[in-house]
C-alpha cells in the first residue's frame, strides 16, 4: 500500500507543530470589568479617608466647624456660642393681666409690660415714670412691679402734699386757691375753675366736668382727694 492512500500518515519529526493556542477561553471583558471596578472602589474609599473635616473658611483664620464652635488660629481655642436661654419673669401691680411670663432673650421692661397687656386702669402713671426704666434690660427671674393708684402713700407722695401747703392731700373741695395752685401743673387759671367747678363726688370728676385736661390729673391724682 502506499503511504499517499493510507488512512493515517506519520508525522515527520522535521515537520514544525503548529502553535499553541494562546487566546483566553471563555468571556476575558467580565474580567477586565471586575478589575476596573475594584481599582474604582479602591480610590473613592481612599478619597473618603484622606477627605478635611467639613467646614467653612472665613478670612482672618477663623472657621466653623460641624459642631458650630469658632475656632481662630487652632482648635483649641473655641469661642462660646451665644445663650439662646429665655428669661421667665414675673409681671405684677396695674397691668391688664399680671402672671408670670415667658420672654425671648435681650427682652426689656417694656416688653415684660407689653406681654401682660399693657398697663391696667388704675395704674400710677406718675409712680411708673419715676421708678420703671422701660429700656432696661430683663434678668432671669426678676419681678415687674408696675404701680397702682391704691397703693400705700409713698413718701414722696406725702412730702409732695405737704409742699402744697397742708401736710395730706390736697382736699379738691375745700381746698384754697393758693394750695391748689402749689399742685403741680396747675396755675391760678386751673385753680378758678377747680374751685368753679365745685362739687366733686369723687377725684375722677375734675376731668368729667373739665376741670383739668388728661394730663394735669395724671401730675395731681395721687395729691388730692374730694372730701365730702
Amino acid at each position: 500500500m502506499e503511504p499517499s492512500i493510507a488512512p493515517w500518515r506519520a508525522i515527520d519529526a522535521t515537520e514544525p507543530l503548529p502553535p499553541p493556542d494562546t487566546e483566553p477561553r471563555g468571556r476575558p471583558w467580565l474580567a477586565i470589568a471586575a478589575l476596573l471596578v475594584a481599582v474604582a472602589l479602591g480610590a473613592g474609599a481612599l478619597l473618603i479617608a484622606t477627605r478635611p473635616a467639613p467646614g467653612v473658611g472665613v478670612d482672618g483664620g477663623t472657621a466653623i466647624t460641624d459642631a458650630g464652635a469658632a475656632v481662630r488660629g487652632d482648635l483649641g481655642n473655641a469661642a462660646p456660642a451665644p445663650s439662646s436661654r429665655e428669661l421667665v419673669v414675673e409681671v405684677s401691680g396695674a397691668v391688664a393681666q399680671p402672671g408670670v411670663y415667658r420672654l425671648p432673650p435681650g427682652s426689656r421692661v417694656g416688653d415684660a409690660i407689653d406681654a401682660a397687656g399693657g398697663y391696667g386702669p388704675r395704674v400710677d402713671v406718675r409712680a411708673a415714670g419715676r421708678t420703671l426704666n422701660l429700656a432696661a434690660p430683663l434678668k432671669d427671674g426678676e419681678k415687674v412691679q408696675v404701680p397702682d393708684r391704691d397703693d400705700p402713700m409713698t413718701p414722696s407722695v406725702a412730702t409732695a402734699g405737704a409742699s402744697a401747703g397742708t401736710g395730706r392731700l390736697v382736699d379738691i373741695n375745700h381746698a384754697t386757691a393758693e394750695e391748689l395752685d402749689a399742685l403741680p401743673g396747675v396755675g391760678p387759671a386751673t385753680a378758678a375753675k377747680i374751685i368753679g367747678a365745685r362739687p366733686y363726688a369723687s377725684i375722677d370728676d375734675l376731668t368729667a366736668k373739665k376741670a383739668v385736661g388728661a394730663a394735669t390729673f395724671a401730675k395731681i391724682r395721687d395729691l388730692v382727694t374730694a372730701g365730702g
